[in-house]
């Protein structure tokens, strides 16, 4: 059986530690964008390793992703409501770093940054 994000966000906001706070609608919209900023930062690492042409074969090496400008600013936005630092953002490594870090805020999760 497969969950979600979004199905794992709601029960451990429904039941996690605090759970009252969490039921905020404000912090649910805001768990969903963090969600959906990870589904594109994961998208855009996966199309970095998706070789143009079925010839062309994929070096083993890491390979760093830009992150779009319009991207940073929105996980940069999400940093900012949930009350965190925003960042210098220019690899999507970078970017979900942050996503995670506003998620574990906004599940009750204690800071790394703190």
């Amino acid at each position: 059986m497969s969950v979600g994000y979004g199905a794992v966000a709601d029960e451990i906001l429904a039941n996690g530690p605090g759970a009252e706070r969490h039921r905020e609608p404000g912090r649910r919209t805001l768990v969903r964008r963090g969600d959906d900023l990870l589904r594109r930062l994961e998208q855009l690492n996966l199309e970095a390793y998706t070789p143009a042409r079925p010839a062309q074969p994929v070096v083993g090496d890491r390979r760093v992703v830009r992150l779009p400008p319009d991207l940073a600013q929105a996980v940069n936005n999400l940093l900012a409501e949930v009350g965190l630092a925003v960042r210098r953002l220019r690899t999507t490594a970078d970017g979900l770093d942050a996503v995670w870090a506003a998620q574990r805020r906004l599940l009750g999760q204690p800071d790394e940054e703190e």
